[in-house]
């Protein structure tokens, strides 16, 4: 998960409980694919080549 969020492919946000404010679960956000295009001016590699080192 770290390495996704790194590369810009996904958001975690932490999610409280209202009752006692305690951390649940993260949520995941996928970021689009057109906003990652759109911040890289570079030619975009196919994600199996970003995520093996």
């Amino acid at each position: 998960m770290k390495r996704l969020e790194n590369l810009g492919i996904i958001k975690q946000v932490a999610m409280k409980r209202k009752k006692d404010m305690l951390q649940t679960a993260n949520a995941i956000i996928i970021i689009p694919v057109e906003k990652l295009l759109s911040k890289s001016p570079i030619s975009v590699r196919p994600l199996k080549q970003l995520l093996i080192p």
